[in-house]
């Protein structure tokens, strides 16, 4: 008696079907979800940052900004550059650091 593989096959098919959405949906998730920051600074740099960033910017702007500067700089290093702020080469070099920021 010959054996059948159209049942095996069927279920294979829709294993498939019914996985493929979950593992697109997976994998979308999953390079959407920032990666964690290099250098991660105190709640109370992020805190201070935050506040001052949103009296000009969105959320999405700043939390942005904040995650390439701590690609960037450690806290320490981000902290000396803060206090220079007044000098145009290190407000230029934030700027430039966050600048791909601006559309979100």
């Amino acid at each position: 008696m010959p054996v059948s593989l159209a049942a095996p096959r069927r279920r294979a098919r829709t294993l498939l079907l019914v996985a493929t959405p979950w593992l697109a949906m997976s994998i979308l998730v999953a390079s959407c979800t920032p990666e964690p920051p290099a250098n991660a600074y105190s709640a109370e740099v992020v805190e201070n940052f935050q506040a001052g960033c949103r009296r000009g910017a969105s959320e999405a702007v700043c939390n942005c900004a904040l995650r390439r500067i701590q690609q960037k700089w450690t806290e320490e290093e981000f902290r000396s550059l803060e206090a220079r702020l007044g000098d145009e080469a290190a407000a230029r070099e934030i700027a430039e650091t966050v600048a791909v920021c601006a559309g979100r």
